[in-house]
């Protein structure tokens, strides 16, 4: 296990209940395997993670999802055997987001305020 792994399972051992506490981190301490480990500890986690962390999944890639022609809102997700969630969406960069916790439902849009036509916009 890499370091910041052993940190993030180190202060989850200390928590009194880790069935009713959901982890949030940083992508700094997200890799696939802290993922599979709290997991295996029914730890509920959910974290951002940079792309050489989390393996390869099948996902559009990083490269393709920052082309111009892919609009803001896209996303891609896949699930594995053993629920863990990987997600990628496109905001103002590219976001990718490994959780044991959270679901793709509901999938909703949001308005967010364009600088560039100085209106909100879906």
């Amino acid at each position: 296990m890499g370091v910041t792994s052993q940190i993030v399972s180190v202060l989850a051992s200390t928590m009194t209940s880790s069935t009713t506490t959901a982890i949030f981190v940083h992508n700094y301490f997200t890799s696939l395997e802290i993922v599979q480990y709290l997991k295996d500890k029914n730890c509920r986690y959910t974290g951002t993670a940079r792309d050489n962390k989390i393996g390869k999944p099948l996902l559009k890639s990083i490269k393709d999802m920052e082309k111009k022609t892919v609009p803001r809102g896209m996303h891609d997700y896949i699930t594995s055997d053993d629920g863990v969630l990987a997600l990628r969406w496109k905001d103002n960069r590219v976001v990718t987001l490994l959780s044991t916790d959270m679901g793709m439902e509901p999938i909703s849009s949001v308005y967010r305020y364009c600088s560039d036509t100085k209106k909100k916009e879906p």
